[in-house]
């Protein structure tokens, strides 16, 4: 039918289309969380989305091929075709722009050229409907930022060489409003999956001009091209008009390594003036060719020439970490062989901070699996061999500075985790006594948690004795901030209410309940506990008792697992709900009380993962007990003729657990204890 359109039909097409494209979707009227229900409120657009997508189609067949219209002027048609774009795509309202995403591709593929330039013009424009647009989201099964189908039709005519540099720059520009769509550019760059006829140093150049528009987005563009980051794409479209040579390939091995290095390689360039990004190239020191393996290694040492011994620690504790970790799994596949490991270790020698209180910091960072290089036969003896190492340093430091600039270097370590137990081991305990107090009540949590540590230790060590001795002296207020530090034992707790009168509410707020061996009061203290809203921590302490062998007051149980239920029972963590059902389960045989029927209609979920038996009695109840099962029954459904009302949270709840309680119920009703159908219940017939 082309042969048919003239001139004349242009003018008239052209106002069908200004009329249809000007139209918005008054769904964007609501708010983000209400757009993926506008049909409930009766919102649309004035035009269908097929009168849109069909005027679309006309754009992009008519750009692809004109010469299917012999009998209108090609610049006429060329002219309607970049208009409509321009129309679109610089409209200052950005629901106009939201309405058309569909047809983005389609845009895309009627005028590549004109497309990509609207796309910059837009995003560069000062009252923008585009980055408008870019800034928007839709609420359904979790946030969905508006701009992918803008990036993937940017990115879908990038796979022609003649338009891939426009494509891919402007897809960038969008990227900059809108970073989360960054891995649909990332899929054309791909050296494992090529979907551009683009050559490989078009693609190079193309993202040195990234670095020069945004630098810090570019890195991270750079970052997912390197080896392993990015081990998953999406499969080639094809335009749907647009001619494309290119077919969705795997790259053979060797284009495949040269694209990886000469990524590498640009990398190196661009982040070598960066710590941060020194620190994470140096993650891929292991996985890089011989080539690139030592020109990373000087570009690293020509960094660090200007670093001061603090910015030198993280890039010389990596290279360590690195080193050990390949030491100590020598005899594994995928260990680095002896020359380049030796070559990281002459590095990290060289680049080694000159003071040596930083340097001890490596020795008390967060993860230590990889901190020395000696394979152990167990955990054990690695941690022994640790400890001596850093009691050691920890000697040196007092030795050479002093307590306080011991301290002062402590707050560096990541981790605190044992150094106030290796203090209180070490020869200078009486200094470190007198200063304890002054660490507890310091803002920093590291010398908070390493005074903790610290008595825990000396406590351990010493017993109660020391801690009489330790508390003589000080006000109330001091003496209740060592005491609750302590682990609960029971003479820390009769030390506690000797001396403490107005002091003991934030004793029992705080004490930690861990060390507590002696059941002789544990029933005095779980009601301390509960008194104090700890449930959590009185279950923890009848769990120690429980899985020690002394089994506490079922009534002690009970009002523990009540208390529990009413503050956390939602948030239970997997340990607490494992120690919960195993005390009900306990109690379903040793206490004879109704009340555990109670534990398991609370806890009834939690029997689903991790009972065995179940909650027998919940169930022997519904078999024996008609009115108790009409009321579940009653709270489960609705009644026929039962008028609908609003009802709130708490009944949906109840509601909600009655027929989860009823679904997995296994008992025919009118069981007995016995496992038989007892007819003289008879009301259930």
């Amino acid at each position: 039918m082309g042969i048919q359109l003239y001139d004349s039909h242009i003018a008239k097409i052209r106002v069908l289309m200004e009329r249809a494209f000007s139209d918005y979707d008054t769904k964007y009227d609501l708010k983000s969380a209400d757009r993926f229900a506008a049909s409930l409120y009766y919102k649309s657009s004035q035009y269908s989305a097929s009168i849109r997508y069909g005027l679309s189609n006309f754009l992009a067949i008519t750009g692809n091929f004109p010469e299917k219209f012999p009998s209108c002027s090609s610049w006429k048609l060329k002219k309607l075709i970049d208009d409509m774009i321009r129309k679109v795509i610089e409209s200052s309202d950005w629901r106009i722009i939201a309405t058309m995403e569909n047809n983005f591709q389609l845009f895309a593929e009627a005028s590549p050229l004109c497309f990509t330039k609207s796309v910059q013009d837009a995003i560069t424009a000062e009252d923008s409907g585009l980055c408008s647009y870019l800034s928007e989201s839709e609420d359904l099964f979790g946030k969905q930022f508006y701009g992918s189908r803008l990036v993937y039709a940017l990115t879908l005519v990038s796979c022609k060489q003649e338009f891939f540099s426009h494509a891919c720059f402007s897809a960038f520009c969008v990227l900059k409003i809108r970073p989360e769509h960054l891995e649909t550019l990332t899929s054309i760059f791909l050296p494992w999956a090529s979907k551009t006829e683009a050559p490989f140093p078009q693609r190079i150049s193309i993202i040195k001009q990234f670095f020069e528009e945004d630098d810090a987005l570019a890195w991270e563009f750079l970052c997912t091209l390197l080896p392993g980051q990015t081990t998953t794409c999406g499969a080639f479209e094809k335009p749907k008009y647009l001619a494309c040579k290119i077919e969705e390939r795997n790259s053979n091995s060797d284009t495949y390594w040269e694209e990886s290095d000469a990524y590498l390689e640009l990398a190196i360039e661009k982040g070598t003036s960066h710590k941060k990004r020194l620190l994470a190239l140096l993650e891929f020191l292991d996985k890089t060719p011989e080539d690139i393996f030592y020109k990373m290694l000087i570009a690293v040492e020509t960094a660090s020439l200007n670093y001061t011994d603090d910015e030198k620690y993280d890039i010389w504790n990596e290279l360590l970490n690195l080193f050990c970790k390949h030491k100590q799994f020598s005899d594994a596949d995928w260990t680095m062989p002896e020359e380049p490991l030796d070559a990281i270790a002459s590095l990290a020698e060289k680049i080694a901070p000159k003071d040596r209180r930083i340097k001890i910091r490596r020795l008390f960072q967060n993860e230590t699996h990889d901190i020395l290089p000696e394979k152990y036969n167990s955990y054990v003896e690695r941690d022994t061999v640790l400890i001596m190492l850093r009691s050691k340093e920890l000697d040196w430091c007092y030795q050479t500075y002093g307590l306080e600039l011991l301290v002062c270097c402590i707050d560096s370590f990541d981790s605190v985790r044992s150094v106030g137990s290796i203090l209180a081991r070490l020869n200078f305990t009486g200094e470190c006594d007198n200063n304890i107090y002054e660490w507890l009540a310091s803002s920093h949590d590291k010398r908070k948690a390493l005074a903790k540590e610290y008595l825990q230790e000396r406590f351990r060590i010493h017993g109660i004795s020391w801690l009489k001795t330790q508390l003589e002296g000080h006000s109330h207020e001091e003496i209740a901030m060592v005491l609750r530090s302590i682990p609960l034992t029971l003479e820390s707790m009769f030390l506690a209410e000797q001396l403490l009168t107005d002091q003991l509410d934030g004793y029992w707020k705080q004490v930690p309940v861990w060390g507590l061996e002696d059941a002789t009061k544990a029933d005095y203290i779980i009601q301390k506990l509960l008194l104090y809203e700890r449930p959590s921590d009185a279950l923890e302490l009848i769990g120690a008792m429980y899985y020690a062998g002394h089994f506490l007051e079922g009534e002690t149980i009970f009002e523990t697992l009540k208390s529990l239920a009413t503050v956390q029972h939602n948030d239970i963590i997997q340990h607490d709900a494992y120690t919960v059902v195993n005390l009900i389960e306990w109690l379903q045989e040793n206490w004879d009380d109704e009340r555990v029927i109670l534990l398991e209609w609370w806890y009834f979920k939690l029997f689903q993962s991790y009972g065995s038996k179940g909650p027998r009695r919940l169930y022997m109840t519904l078999a024996n007990n008609p009115d108790f099962f009409m009321e579940m029954l009653c709270h489960a459904f609705k009644g026929h003729h039962e008028e609908k009302k609003e009802i709130s949270n708490e009944e949906s709840q109840i509601r909600e657990h009655s027929f989860d309680v009823l679904y997995h119920w296994n008992l025919t009703p009118g069981t007995n204890k016995d496992g038989r159908i007892d007819p003289s219940i008879s009301s259930f017939n």
